[in-house]
């Protein structure tokens, strides 16, 4: 893997495990009006980086990011 590659993951995976953590926030705080729809913003948000940290990953194998794109694209 290249280092623009592992840069690229650690982000994404970063990214998807903050909107985690905020999607968590916004639940505790459901009574907020506007909360819940904010919480599953961040979990769509969270969602398409996850699977596009996986997307980075896979290189030049295009079935394989085909078929990732396909999970992705369920969070937008």
């Amino acid at each position: 893997m290249l280092q623009s590659q592992i840069i690229n993951f650690t982000i994404c995976i970063t990214i998807s495990a903050i909107g985690l953590l905020l999607a968590l926030h916004a639940w505790r705080q459901r009574h907020v009006q506007g909360a819940l729809w904010f919480g599953g913003l961040l979990l769509a948000v969270s969602w398409v980086n996850w699977w596009g940290a996986f997307q980075v990953v896979v290189g030049t194998d295009i079935n394989a990011y085909i078929s990732l794109s396909k999970f992705e694209y369920i969070g937008t």
